[in-house]
């Protein structure tokens, strides 16, 4: 019950410095989440291998929920916890992923992904899914910006090669992968 006070007084506090109202961000940022809505996203390496950047294959699928996630996860799960803005996700049979662009962030601030880094912006970048430009500008932190820039970087150094698709997957309706490998979020109760 100490929970639900904590998060009903902080939407309270956000109304009241706006006349009573506050947006669906501002609830979710409280701790609220949205009834039978898909809460988790794939993300991280798991992310990389569905938008096939990088030859990556995680040993373990990769979601990134809400902070006051609570819900109990079969084993195998990396859970990083995040509010992911539907700007950065994109729909796929039933599921979400996080976008191409959201994807090389996470891997860009999260220090156990880096060596996938360089490889995933190489493929991101030569299969138009991102633009250079977009990596360079991203409104990220300090060290993040800098990893990614270093990345865009050494693979400007490198020269046009053919891009890495060893194994990962695309967006293509005609190309999902199998559903022993990633389960889709409804089946995990998510």
């Amino acid at each position: 019950m100490a929970r639900y006070n904590e998060k009903r007084e902080a939407l309270v506090a956000i109304a009241a410095r706006q006349h009573g109202y506050f947006t669906a961000r501002q609830a979710l940022l409280a701790g609220y989440d949205y009834p039978g809505q898909p809460q988790a996203v794939f993300s991280h390496e798991t992310a990389l291998a569905l938008h096939a950047l990088s030859d990556v294959n995680p040993a373990r699928i990769h979601l990134t929920v809400p902070p006051g996630f609570r819900r109990q996860l079969p084993p195998g799960m990396v859970i990083h916890r995040a509010i992911v803005p539907a700007d950065d996700w994109e729909e796929w049979d039933g599921y979400r992923v996080t976008t191409p662009l959201r994807t090389l962030t996470d891997i860009a601030a999260t220090p156990a992904s880096w060596p996938s880094l360089e490889p995933a912006v190489r493929d991101a970048l030569r299969a138009g899914m991102v633009r250079r430009r977009q990596l360079l500008e991203a409104e990220l932190p300090e060290d993040v910006h800098a990893r990614l820039v270093a990345a865009v970087d050494a693979v400007d150094a490198c020269g046009a090669a053919p891009a890495s698709r060893r194994g990962g997957w695309s967006n293509r309706a005609q190309e999902q992968p199998p559903a022993s490998r990633f389960a889709k979020a409804g089946s995990l109760g998510i």
